[in-house]
């Protein structure tokens, strides 16, 4: 429901475009950010399976503050709570797409402290 922004950003990187595709199971939120260092961030409510259930997984484990990441040559799959992300971008490296995913699992946090 609401859309959750990073709280850390490149420097001379800025958010230019938000938009919210439906879906068959919700909304996807997609966040174009551009600049010296673009990415797309897309995030989307994830629903759980009461099940166990074996998902494939793409890329080379990455330790997350919150979460293990799959991260490939140039994106960072996770998921934290119920939402899942997907970060791409050919201009950032590996270190500042932990730097954003890790930015992300905090924002719960400092958006309820005053």
């Amino acid at each position: 429901d609401n859309i959750i922004y990073p709280l850390y950003i490149p420097s001379n990187t800025y958010l230019t475009t938000s938009e919210t595709v439906d879906t068959e199971t919700g909304n996807r939120v997609i966040l174009t950010f551009s600049g010296e260092k673009s990415f797309v961030l897309i995030e989307e409510k994830t629903f759980s399976n009461s099940e166990m259930e074996i998902v494939p997984v793409y890329g080379e484990p990455l330790m997350l503050s919150e979460s293990i990441g799959a991260l490939s040559a140039n994106s960072l799959s996770w998921s934290v709570g119920n939402v899942s992300y997907y970060l791409a971008s050919t201009e950032l490296n590996p270190t500042e797409m932990q730097e954003i995913a890790n930015s992300l699992g905090n924002s719960t946090l400092a958006s309820t402290t005053k």
